[in-house]
């Protein structure tokens, strides 16, 4: 069969178009296929970048929480050193620090050098029937005779003959934890003792746990009864006052004010408590 000129033009022509519309239509395909993989591709690097952004945000917060609390201290160490008075560091103050830096080394050889001399006589003094570790101790300023004893484990003991014989003046049924005692120095005042309690650590009936006290106690009558000053006062079972542990307590000589060191904190009471 013979096929004529224009109908093998028409059948070129047809496979022709056949075959873009082939093409055309791979590659309309392969588009769509890359424009989907970009937009996946664009979905899933989102967390990453976001994490990225949060990360930096992170360190940056951080970098500036640092210097933030590296300012403070230089701040605290230029409080420290300054001059109440001119708010300036004096000139003198680094000659004075290596002076005192190169006394304290004398000092040190000095003592290591003589150690061997040193002798010194230690008589017990009791309590020998309770009192546990003694953690503090004050003596009358006016009579030397009249001690008072304070144990983190029996409270408060007193002696009014040296040593040689205790009596326990804390009041019963009461928390027995003592670790700092101290007596109003001013004249006509010398009756007026305080006493606090509370081991933040250390304590060797539990293995180094703490033990709180009761705030701080006080008396009137030389060490012989004792009663809680209610600002002290908090919930035994709780830490929940700076009270709760005091690690030594002071009295102004010129003005009877208490200072306590307290837990985190110094504390002062301009009314006896």
């Amino acid at each position: 069969m013979k096929i004529s000129n224009t109908m093998q033009l028409k059948m070129r022509f047809a496979l022709g178009l056949s075959l873009a519309f082939i093409f055309l239509s791979f590659f309309v395909s392969c588009s769509s296929n890359k424009s989907m993989a970009v937009q996946l591709k664009k979905v899933h690097s989102r967390p990453a970048t976001n994490f990225k952004e949060k990360k930096s945000r992170d360190e940056a917060e951080e970098e500036k929480e640092k210097a933030f609390w590296s300012e403070e201290r230089d701040r605290f160490e230029f409080d420290m050193l300054k001059d109440p008075t001119t708010g300036q560091i004096p000139r003198v103050a680094p000659l004075m620090a290596a002076e005192a830096a190169q006394r304290a080394r004398a000092e040190a050889k000095h003592a290591v050098d003589n150690r061997s001399a040193v002798n010194i006589t230690a008589i017990p003094r009791g309590p020998n029937n309770l009192g546990g570790r003694t953690r503090a101790i004050g003596i009358d300023k006016r009579n030397a005779n009249i001690m008072l004893a304070g144990s983190v484990s029996s409270g408060v003991y007193r002696s009014t003959n040296g040593g040689t014989s205790w009596t326990r003046v804390a009041p019963i049924g009461q928390i027995h934890n003592v670790t700092a005692i101290a007596q109003d120095p001013r004249a006509g005042q010398e009756d007026t003792w305080y006493y606090g309690g509370g081991e933040p650590i250390g304590n060797s009936a539990s293995l180094g746990s703490s033990y709180r006290g009761v705030g701080i106690w006080k008396s009137l009558d030389n060490g012989l009864t004792w009663v809680p000053l209610a600002a002290t006062q908090s919930v035994l079972e709780l830490f929940d006052s700076p009270f709760d542990y005091v690690n030594r307590l002071v009295v102004d000589p010129t003005n009877g004010n208490v200072y306590a060191a307290a837990a985190n904190t110094i504390q002062r009471s301009t009314d006896g408590g």
